[in-house]
């Protein structure tokens, strides 16, 4: 009997052990099929930090991505990196990488660690460096993140203009320790930023991306803000509305050189605009303001010209907002700009507020 309890005992571990081998090996051959991966490092400071490098099947790359994972805090303790599943990186969302290889860019997912984080300077020095390794190699670089990665993404974009065509940024917090308060974003006029948020994120409400989009859309019309249903999580957005935003980063520059001594601005509404066309409305919630102590103006200025503007393009009107031309020396000094407005091929006049305002 005893022999016979031990043979079933040998029976059993047994299949569990072949049925772990074989789920790793399912997994392992999924992932390998689902996107081409590789795993590089680079060595700074005496340590080797690792990373993935994805690459897409086009024989002609639009660029590169760099992305950045969320929850940096999470990851303070750690003395030494550790290289977590893909998936961790991409928060779950592995549709991510598949819709930007798709799409034609080469994705790199590094891991953060210690004070080797986005939002530190060792991390951001990193990122430095990981973007110098591929100089050359790619027509375009770009940065983005979710969360900490996000708002990572938009400091570093910021830090180092010079070494991106733009920056994607999901549910970030611009406003981290004030950091948006120490940019020039008149010398981003060409370059493209996308800045996406959810309706119910409540870890950081989708006015605090928007309102930074507002000032920095002023400067540049390759500016996009996009909202979509969805909670604090990078999951939630769905493969269809991930193309839709790595859409965005091959759109052309519209960037168009002002007459002498002026400076072009452009519609900042509180809604998405794509090439000067209004394509939706976003309502700014009172309630944010009021919870995180901010201007009050900052969510009800501008209300009716968005209440407006909203109107018609629930009409499935064709409205379009055209830049205008500002002068140089008083750019921070107008309260508002006068924009014209074509609704259906008639034009009218509207005032938007200056965002960039050196009064507010």
């Amino acid at each position: 009997m005893q022999h016979l309890s031990n043979y079933l005992v040998f029976v059993i571990r047994t299949s569990l052990m072949i049925k772990k081998l074989f789920i790793l090996i399912l997994s392992i051959l999924v992932c390998s099929n689902t996107y081409a991966q590789a795993i590089d490092s680079i060595r700074m400071d005496g340590i080797d930090i690792p990373f993935y490098h994805c690459a897409t099947d086009s024989a002609d790359p639009h660029g590169l991505i760099i992305y950045l994972h969320g929850g940096v805090r999470l990851t303070k303790h750690l003395k030494r990196p550790v290289l977590p599943p893909i998936e961790s990186l991409v928060e779950g969302n592995k549709n991510f990488i598949q819709v930007a290889q798709n799409a034609g860019y080469d994705i790199v997912l590094p891991t953060a660690f210690g004070e080797y984080n986005w939002l530190e300077e060792k991390g951001q020095r990193f990122l430095n460096v990981l973007r110098k390794k591929y100089a050359g190699t790619y027509k375009a670089y770009y940065i983005a993140g979710f969360s900490d990665g996000a708002t990572g993404a938009y400091q570093v974009f910021h830090s180092q203009l010079d070494s991106f065509s733009g920056a994607l940024v999901f549910n970030g917090f611009p406003q981290l320790g004030n950091f948006d308060q120490s940019i020039d974003r008149s010398l981003v006029k060409d370059k493209t930023m996308v800045f996406t948020s959810t309706t119910h994120d409540k870890t950081i409400p989708y006015e605090f991306p928007l309102f930074e989009y507002r000032k920095q859309k002023l400067h540049n019309a390759n500016t996009i803000f996009h909202l979509v249903k969805g909670r604090h999580a990078f999951s939630d957005y769905t493969t269809d509305q991930l193309g839709i935003f790595l859409s965005y980063l091959s759109l052309p520059s519209q960037y168009v050189k002002p007459d002498s001594g002026k400076t072009i601005v452009y519609p900042a509404v509180n809604g998405r605009v794509v090439y000067n066309e209004v394509k939706e409305i976003y309502r700014l919630r009172s309630s944010t303001c009021r919870r995180y102590g901010l201007d009050k103006g900052l969510c009800t200025d501008d209300k009716d010209v968005a209440k407006y503007l909203g109107k018609m393009v629930r009409k499935d009107e064709h409205v379009s907002i055209l830049p205008a031309q500002a002068e140089s020396q008083l750019i921070s000094k107008e309260p508002d700009f006068s924009f014209s407005l074509e609704v259906q091929g008639n034009m009218e006049l509207i005032e938007l507020k200056n965002w960039n305002y050196s009064g507010l």
